[in-house]
């Protein structure tokens, strides 16, 4: 992704950085909150994108019926102030797989 690999953005954007896009950081000050756009927009837009969301409805779609989940921790607040929403905390579950009766 080419915004992420700025120079005048992001310092030293060649390096493996897995926390680049954390907030708090001076970057964030430089690019602003558009500075992280995952799939692009306009005439840019990432061709992948439909393909990506596919693939998380698919994955979702087969740990739902597959597994039964049970959350034991108690569910963190979402911080609604970031660009990319996350949690404050963790998200604990317990899984189980299911039996499914075969037809």
């Amino acid at each position: 992704m080419l915004t992420s690999k700025l120079p005048h953005i992001y310092k030293d954007p060649e390096v493996y950085d897995p926390d680049r896009f954390c907030s708090g950081r001076d970057d964030d000050k430089v690019g602003g909150i558009f500075s992280y756009t995952t799939f692009g927009g306009g005439r840019h837009v990432c061709a992948g994108e439909a393909y990506a969301f596919m693939q998380i409805k698919i994955i979702w779609s087969h740990l739902l019926r597959n597994f039964e989940l049970e959350l034991t921790s108690p569910f963190p607040k979402i911080d609604w102030s970031k660009y990319a929403l996350e949690q404050k905390g963790k998200v604990m579950v317990n899984y189980k797989r299911r039996h499914l009766a075969s037809n």
